[in-house]
């Protein structure tokens, strides 16, 4: 087994988005729209790399974003990001509902493959800090995350009190299709950019 490796990255976290849409956006109009809402997310900084992943059944839509600072998603200039197409943006948010939350990067295990090598995601969620140490120790390419803020926003309006949500989130790489059922959410990769 690999040990993990604490690493000190000051406010390095992600920005995690579970989507799902109406019938009344196909998911090709769903995909194609937010391949370029991804891009335009790049017009803050502090976003190193964005990925959209879909749940094996296609109903569950996952969007990570690496940020540099989780601080920084609170900013004037994360705030000041405007899409190409307003009118199409209002349109597509108001046929999806977004669980969006953001995570604080806290420990790491094994080297992890470079990101172009990256297919497949798992979540796992732990409410309690012990049992997502114990699940970090026997996964290699994992990365253990833990809860800053959550929100939910269905059809442009956000919901005064979001579902709880467990505080600790495991993230596992995968570079090939795992063959054993997993336990946590699987997730493919349909998109991914990284900021040069």
């Amino acid at each position: 087994m690999i040990s993990p490796s604490t690493i000190t990255h000051s406010n390095e976290g992600i920005l995690l988005l579970l989507s799902t849409h109406s019938s009344a956006l196909s998911p090709s109009d769903f995909a194609s729209w937010y391949n370029i809402h991804a891009v335009e997310r790049f017009q803050y900084s502090g976003i190193l790399s964005a990925r959209r992943w879909s749940s094996k059944d296609g109903a569950t839509n996952l969007a990570l974003y690496d940020v540099h600072d989780v601080e920084g998603l609170n900013s004037d200039e994360y705030r000041s990001i405007r899409p190409a197409d307003p009118e199409r943006e209002v349109q597509v948010l108001k046929e999806v509902r977004f669980d969006r939350r953001v995570y604080k990067f806290e420990k790491e295990t094994g080297a992890h493959a470079p990101p172009a090598d990256i297919i497949a995601v798992q979540l796992e969620s732990f409410e309690n800090e012990e049992g997502a140490h114990q699940a970090l120790d026997n996964r290699p390419n994992s990365r253990l995350y833990y809860l800053v803020k959550n929100m939910v926003i269905e059809r442009l309006e956000v919901s005064p009190t979001p579902p709880p949500v467990s505080r600790y989130l495991v993230v596992t790489s995968h570079t090939s299709t795992p063959k054993e059922e997993l336990s946590g959410s699987l997730f493919k990769l349909e998109m991914a950019y990284e900021r040069r």
